[in-house]
């Protein structure tokens, strides 16, 4: 009993570890310049909203740009995953017999599998609390990278 005990603790542990592994993103807050943040939170704000709109008024920022660049990443992962999940439920058509004032007819709808739908719902769901942590960030001042995806630099 002690021997499982601790193979669920040290397993525990690991999970731990890599979490604060992944969450542990680099804060490059210090590369900008106070009055940069606070005159510019707004449009920082609308990077992960509408992305373009700070590239196209606010190009000067570097704080913009950097949110903006992490807004990038976020959209970038969003049309990947709603095109995946696009095709992926496309592929699963169930047959069935349909009748509509006494015709019966072939039709069919598109059911996605559990096993498919619970990865991608939990997906979706990190997608929106990264977006939530990016603004999180903006509103506190501060240029996390957001975790997986923010090293990536699209804006120069």
């Amino acid at each position: 009993m002690a021997k499982k005990k601790d193979s669920i603790e040290e397993f525990v542990d690991n999970v731990k570890e890599t979490a604060e592994d992944i969450l542990n993103t680099s804060d490059e807050t210090d590369k900008f310049k106070k009055k940069d943040i606070k005159k510019n939170k707004g449009m920082a704000i609308l990077a992960y909203i509408f992305v373009p709109i700070p590239l196209i008024f606010e190009r000067e920022s570097d704080f913009v740009k950097f949110h903006t660049n992490q807004g990038l990443n976020l959209f970038i992962t969003f049309i990947a995953y709603s095109v995946i999940y696009g095709f992926l439920s496309k592929i699963t058509l169930v047959e069935q017999m349909c009748t509509i004032n006494g015709l019966e007819f072939h039709c069919g709808r598109y059911e996605v599998p559990w096993f498919v739908e619970l990865p991608f719902l939990l997906i979706g769901l990190c997608i929106i609390i990264a977006i939530i942590y990016g603004i999180v960030n903006v509103i506190n001042g501060r240029a996390k990278q957001i975790p997986i995806i923010g090293k990536f630099n699209l804006i120069k």
